[in-house]
């Protein structure tokens, strides 16, 4: 659960920087390579 509220924060802050599309390949990077 710990890591998955990070990865939102991350999210979020990265939506906020204006980056939606990049975001959405991003997260999904960020997720596989802290869950390996």
């Amino acid at each position: 659960e710990a890591d998955y509220l990070v990865t939102g924060d991350r999210r979020a802050g990265l939506l906020q920087r204006g980056g939606i599309g990049r975001t959405r390949i991003v997260t999904p990077a960020t997720f596989c390579a802290e869950a390996l």
